[in-house]
């Protein structure tokens, strides 16, 4: 019985995965058969067509694996409406983006603009307005960069001269936090933890007067980020301060899965002895993270954590785009006091809090590449 359950669900996987590459794909097929008839008949309403599916098909077949890096809810499909009987006002009044389509020869600017443009609606889709904007645009444009990059040359200087010079010219401050922020992506850091916390804590503090000042806490993070990453695989053990932090949304602490000879049970239980610890302690956000050769490992990690700590609940699991090593691949899960629960909620539908969450930080036992104790 077992065994048919495990077959159905993963039948089910994979059909879900085929539909959503079967969806792209015909919006992109669509476009290569739509575009040589329209550059020779000029037909407007078929150039329409075209363009839609061309821009539509190769903007979610491109996001689709970030996806799984990013909490449930983020990056929906994009969808292009072209603008007909609406003015401008009612228009702008809606909160949509208005993008100005190029024709079809110019495919490679109407890709880099369009992911940009659809990047800003998609990323901090609750919290974005509390975010300061050169903050924001820097996330965007490392997100759109880091996407492009994996495409080919020709795209990447499109988005380089139309997009990206364009902000940077604006914002001088971005090219800064681009630099930084693509360290922590190259270290899983970005999408696997640090866009969670910095949603979390601006949706946690939108009713406070805090809220003015929310950029202190995004650079505050990010430091805090950068020096734990700095700290890994040196000869000396990790402060123990660095393994957790306090902040404006509470305290998260970090366990990493250090990579074992063998996934003996006892080395799954010291970490789930250390994610006791942290519970115990207050933590208020776990996030353990595995690397890219750890996968069945980490899995009893994160199954042994959920099964035994009692006051963590689980919240969710996700992939990354590199591992805190910097090698490719990688897997997180995310977990949260039950004592937490009900603050998370209120922040989730947008309500304020009116206490402030002071708990001591947490602290690694050892090295981060030691096994647990």
């Amino acid at each position: 019985m077992v065994g048919w359950i495990v077959a159905a669900v993963l039948f089910i996987g994979i059909v879900i995965t085929w539909l959503a590459n079967y969806v792209s794909a015909i919006a992109i097929l669509k476009s290569n058969i739509v575009t040589p008839l329209v550059k020779h008949f000029r037909f407007k309403k078929l150039e329409k067509s075209a363009i839609k599916s061309d821009i539509e098909g190769h903007v979610n077949k491109t996001i689709r694996p970030i996806r799984r890096e990013l909490p449930p809810g983020w990056l929906d499909p994009l969808s292009i409406q072209w603008v007909k009987e609406e003015t401008t006002a009612t228009f702008l009044s809606d909160d949509k983006i208005v993008m100005r389509v190029a024709p079809l020869d110019r495919e490679q600017s109407n890709f880099v603009n369009a992911l940009y443009l659809y990047l800003r609606t998609a990323l901090f889709p609750r919290s974005r307005t509390i975010l300061e904007e050169t903050h924001f645009e820097s996330t965007v444009l490392q997100f759109a960069r880091r996407i492009i990059d994996d495409q080919d040359q020709g795209l990447l200087a499109a988005f380089e001269e139309e997009v990206l010079e364009p902000a940077v010219s604006r914002r001088g401050k971005i090219v800064e936090y681009l630099e930084r922020l693509n360290n922590l992506d190259s270290r899983g850091l970005l999408t696997g933890m640090f866009i969670r916390e910095i949603d979390f804590s601006a949706r946690a503090i939108q009713f406070k007067k805090v809220r003015s000042d929310f950029g202190t806490e995004f650079s505050e993070v990010l430091n805090h980020l950068e020096t734990f990453l700095a700290g890994l695989g040196q000869e000396d053990p990790l402060p123990e301060a660095l393994w957790a932090r306090s902040g404006v949304g509470g305290t998260y602490g970090l366990l990493l899965v250090a990579n074992p000879i063998k996934a003996a049970d006892d080395r799954v239980q010291g970490y789930v002895n250390r994610a006791r610890d942290r519970a115990q302690s207050g933590v208020s956000r776990l996030y353990v993270f595995g690397g890219a050769n750890q996968g069945p490992f980490v899995d009893k990690v994160i199954a042994a954590i959920r099964a035994s700590v009692e006051k963590y609940k689980f919240v969710e699991e996700f992939t990354l785009h590199r591992d805190y090593r910097g090698s490719i691949g990688g897997k997180g899960a995310l977990f949260e006091l039950q004592s937490a629960s009900a603050a998370s909620q209120e922040a989730h539908s947008l309500s304020a809090s009116d206490e402030a969450n002071d708990v001591a930080k947490t602290a690694e036992p050892q090295g981060s590449d030691g096994p647990p104790t």
